[in-house]
C-alpha cells in the first residue's frame, strides 16, 4: 500500500477513496461502525480493488448504544473521540478523511504522539474551537490546548485540485456552533474526499450521499 502511495496518479486517488466510502457506506447502511479505519486496514489488489479489514472493533450500532471510547488509532481518531464525547457511525468518516490526505501528503495528516497531542494537532489545521463553542460534555478543557486559527488547505495539501481545495475550504465552518464530527468531520473530510466540485456543505452528509455524488 506504502508504495502505491507515491506511484498513483491523482485519478487513483479520488478512485481509492470512491471504493473507501462504498465500503463504508455499505458497512454503515447495515449498521456497522468500523471504529478502525487506516491505511493498513485497508488491501489494494493489483487491479486496483480496495477491501476493508480488520472488523476486530466493528460493532452494530443502534441510536441508543453506548460505544467505548477506545476505538480507531490515533492517527485517525475523531475529535469528539478524543473529547469523550459520543459518537456513531462519523467516526469512520473522519479517518476516510485523514486517510485521503494522507495519499497526497505521503504521511498522516495528524501524528499525535498521545490523545492531547492528537487533539492539539487537529487543531492546528482546523482552528481552535472557541470557549463558547467548546462542547460542555467534553472531558477535557479548553486551557489544555493553544489557541490557533485554521489553516488555509492549500498550505497543508498543495497537491490536491483546486476543486479539492475549495471544497475543503467551504465545508469547513469558521464557527464551531455545531462542533461534532458529525458536522465538521463528517461533511468536510467526507466531501473533500471525491474532490468533488464546490458546493456549500450539507450538515448531514452520509457515506451513501457522498458516493452518489456526480
Amino acid at each position: 500500500m506504502a508504495t502505491l502511495f507515491f506511484i498513483s496518479p491523482l485519478c487513483f486517488y479520488q478512485d481509492i477513496i470512491w471504493q473507501i466510502l462504498c465500503g463504508v457506506d455499505f458497512l454503515h447502511s447495515h449498521r456497522i461502525v468500523h471504529r478502525d479505519l487506516k491505511p493498513q486496514n485497508l488491501l489494494v489488489t493489483r487491479d486496483g480493488n480496495v477491501k476493508l479489514t480488520d472488523f476486530g472493533l466493528a460493532r452494530i450500532y443502534e441510536f441508543y448504544t453506548l460505544l467505548t471510547s477506545v476505538v480507531v488509532t490515533l492517527w485517525y481518531r475523531s475529535p469528539e473521540v478524543l473529547m469523550g464525547l459520543p459518537y456513531a457511525t462519523p467516526v469512520d468518516i473522519w479517518s476516510c478523511g485523514c486517510i485521503f490526505a494522507e495519499l497526497f501528503l505521503r504521511k498522516p495528516l495528524f501524528p499525535g504522539n498521545y490523545e492531547m497531542d492528537q487533539l492539539q494537532k487537529v487543531f492546528d489545521v482546523v482552528g481552535t474551537p472557541s470557549e463558547e463553542d467548546w462542547p460542555e460534555k467534553a472531558a477535557v478543557t479548553r486551557t489544555n490546548f493553544k489557541a490557533s486559527p485554521a489553516r488555509r488547505w492549500r498550505d497543508i495539501v498543495p497537491e490536491m485540485d483546486e476543486h479539492a481545495q475549495d471544497l475543503i475550504r467551504v465545508s469547513t465552518p469558521g464557527s464551531w456552533n455545531h462542533w461534532t464530527c458529525e458536522s465538521q468531520g463528517r461533511f468536510a473530510t467526507l466531501q473533500l474526499s471525491l474532490s468533488l466540485s464546490p458546493s456549500p456543505p450539507l450538515p448531514d452528509i452520509r457515506a451513501e450521499d457522498a458516493v452518489l455524488q456526480p
